[in-house]
């Protein structure tokens, strides 16, 4: 299921006129759009480290638009804006920082259903 999702961004892109868009806007359209597609899937599996880079390389292209002079590193894009950086997160941050919603609401919100069922089998 992860690996359809890849094919199902580049589908997305397909459909995406990239010589009309601003390096800002496909930014933009990346951050949105793209994550927004994987939040799903991630929110309850941990996506393994290959499919994670391949979604980062798709990203990067997406952004970059196959230029192959790039202006900036990709680590200063992935820093906050604080930093002079776009924000742009990589999909490893991601998954771990939503897999580590479920393991805080396990500990801290013990009378949802889910965590009581699981607390019974498991705990």
């Amino acid at each position: 299921m992860i690996f359809l999702l890849s094919d199902r961004m580049k589908g997305r892109m397909a459909g995406w006129k990239m010589s009309l868009l601003s390096r800002a806007r496909r930014t933009t359209l990346a951050k949105l759009v793209l994550n927004a597609i994987m939040v799903y899937p991630m929110k309850n599996l941990r996506v393994p480290n290959g499919v994670c880079e391949e979604i980062g390389k798709i990203m990067r292209t997406f952004i970059w638009h196959s230029h192959h002079n790039h202006w900036v590193n990709w680590s200063i894009v992935m820093c906050p804006p604080s930093r002079v950086g776009l924000d742009v997160r990589t999909m490893r941050e991601i998954n771990v920082a939503l897999l580590g919603k479920h393991v805080w609401l396990l500990q801290h919100d013990p009378h949802m259903l889910w965590v009581q069922l699981l607390s019974n089998k498991y705990l």
